[in-house]
């Protein structure tokens, strides 16, 4: 049993069996997704209380920012993939 680029197995589980494995990419997307949803669905009425009608523009203020904090890990993931 190898394991791929993304740190889960190669095996295929037998029919009407669950993998029990969690690899370094699926622990991955699980945080980022638990991440994304907090900001999302938690602080929205938060900062709707406190932006006022600038919530639509403090969203797409803080996509910008999120997108320029995220091309360094972009880059040094390419890099790493080298």
């Amino acid at each position: 049993m190898g394991y791929n680029s993304y740190g889960t197995t190669n095996a295929v589980p037998q029919e009407g069996t669950l993998s029990w494995y969690l690899g370094l990419f699926t622990i991955t997307m699980i945080g980022v997704g638990e991440m994304i949803g907090t900001g999302l669905l938690a602080l929205t009425g938060i900062a709707a209380g406190v932006a006022g009608a600038a919530l639509v523009q403090v969203f797409l203020l803080n996509g910008s920012v999120t997108a320029f904090t995220a091309m360094p890990y972009a880059g040094w993931i390419c890099w790493r993939r080298r």
